[in-house]
Order: structure tokens, then sequence, then C-alpha cells
């Protein structure tokens, strides 16, 4: 139980970090497949399920280490074009910047733990 509480941030930092890598690579596949007819924009579930596993009455720990990114073909937030894709270039680039930011922050906070670990460990 200690190691879990010890180590409870970092795994869901990297469960996080995870989430944000895969999503930047469903952005550049979505980019890249701008031109081909009948292409739907792929994108990641992952914030939602941890928010309700934050949320929940049940022991969190257990909860959360079961949280895997989902990849999901979006339907709903972008009209389809006459050939049936979906996919508009200036969001994706807004959402890869996003994410940019969102992994850099993620990154420097693991840093930031790792040191404080660190830290306490040389005491």
């Amino acid at each position: 139980m200690m190691n879990q509480s010890l180590f409870g941030y970092t795994n869901i930092m990297n469960q996080a970090l995870n989430a944000s890598w895969l999503r930047n690579e469903l952005i550049s596949e979505n980019i890249a497949n701008n031109d081909t007819p009948g292409y739907k924009r792929k994108d990641v579930a992952f914030e939602s399920f941890l928010q309700t596993a934050l949320q929940t009455e049940q022991p969190k720990e257990m909860l959360i280490e079961q949280i895997e990114p989902q990849i999901y073909v979006d339907n709903q937030h972008m009209k389809l074009r006459l050939d049936g894709n979906n996919v508009n270039v200036e969001t994706e680039m807004v959402e890869m910047k996003k994410n940019a930011i969102r992994y850099e922050v993620l990154a420097d906070s693991v840093r930031f733990n790792f040191n404080r670990l660190r830290t306490v460990i040389k005491r």
C-alpha cells in the first residue's frame, strides 16, 4: 500500500503522458489523411475516465491503475465534407499545439516529482 501511495501520482502522470503521446500520433494520422475520402478523425479518451475514477467512492488507486487511453472515431464534432472526410487541418494543428503543451506540463510535473523523491532519498 505504501508503494502505491508513494508512486501513485507518478503512475497517473505516466498514464497521462502515454495518452498524450497517443493523441499526438492520432493527430498526425488525422492530418496525413486529410485528403482521404471517407476518413473519420480519431482521438483519445483518457481524461474523462480519469475524472470519473477520481470522483468515485471506490479505492482510487485500483481504479486509476486500470485506466487506459482508448482510441475512438469522432463522428460528432465536425461536419462531413462532400468526400465523407471530417478532418479540419486547422483544428488538428490547434489540437496538436494544445497537446504538446499538455505533454510538456505533464513531463515537467513528473521530473519535479522525481527530483523531490531524490531529495528525500539523499537526506
